[in-house]
């Protein structure tokens, strides 16, 4: 129990550190609401893409483009920790995008390493499907994104929209384990 527990931290830390260069990283971040009690990370990813025609007065576009990952390190995954976490993760995400002319898109990616899961709280997982427009889309889109890293088997469940996060997990679990990609 306590070699499981320790591999999982081990992987939640390079989980964590895997995006720490290009995201702002704040670690065990739970600020005691509901569904906070499992979170060891939250990563922040703020990008500004600009395009001009001749000088900087005359600017063509504009836009903005953010991703909100939360990393929660859980013993078992069950249903009512999934709601939780997921709501958590979905509320505290909303409150940080600031829909707007030059909104494009935001992500919000819930990941959840944890040594096994219920099969009910990785089918929720794989069919969770939240998308928000803002103002039909002219102000952007949000999507919801979630991965979960099973250590007991080795598996990574995304749903539709996480699997560009599948490879990047599979790839820090297999390499924590010594085994290539």
């Amino acid at each position: 129990m306590q070699l499981m527990l320790e591999e999982r931290n081990r992987l939640t830390e390079r989980v964590t550190d895997s995006y720490s260069s290009y995201y702002d990283i704040i670690r065990d971040s739970g600020d005691g609401a509901e569904g906070s009690g499992y979170l060891a990370a939250e990563c922040d990813f703020n990008m500004h893409s600009e395009k001009y025609f001749l000088t900087h007065k005359a600017k063509l576009w504009a836009i903005n483009s953010f991703e909100y990952v939360f990393i929660f390190n859980i013993p078992y995954l069950t249903v009512p920790v999934y709601r939780e976490s997921i709501e958590y993760a979905r509320t505290k995400g909303l409150s940080k995008i600031e829909p707007g002319p030059e909104h494009m898109c935001s992500y919000i990616t819930a990941v959840f390493i944890c040594d096994g899961a219920d099969s009910a709280a990785l089918k929720m997982l794989r069919r969770c499907r939240i998308h928000k427009d803002f103002r039909f889309s002219l102000y952007g889109w949000m999507d919801m994104h979630t991965a979960a890293v099973i250590v007991d088997d080795g598996r990574v469940v995304t749903n539709i929209s996480g699997r560009d996060n599948a490879k990047n997990l599979k790839t820090i679990y297999l390499s924590q384990q010594g085994r290539k990609v």
